[in-house]
């Protein structure tokens, strides 16, 4: 038996964290992007609308989303995250 079937909420909480990190190198990447002589409005847009998504996601997530939880934590699902 695993530790995630004992402690299920731990998985919700960790899957919050997985998200909030998921995060992090599309707010660098906006961010280098906004400092460019030039900026690409566009991809800026793009970047912030992701960033918006994974943060709706994270602020929707129930502890009864248990297969998207899984699948926050799965390898292969490369929409959301993973942990490494």
């Amino acid at each position: 038996m695993k530790e995630r079937d004992i402690f299920p909420e731990w998985n919700f909480e960790v899957a919050l964290e997985v998200l909030g990190d998921s995060m992090r190198p599309f707010i660098q990447e906006r961010e280098e992007e906004r400092q460019k002589d030039k900026p690409n409005q566009a991809y800026i847009d793009y970047l912030t609308r992701v960033i918006q998504a994974i943060d709706l996601l994270r602020d929707e997530l129930s502890p009864d989303d248990e297969e998207l939880i899984e699948k926050i934590f799965d390898h292969d699902f490369k929409i959301v995250g993973t942990i490494k």
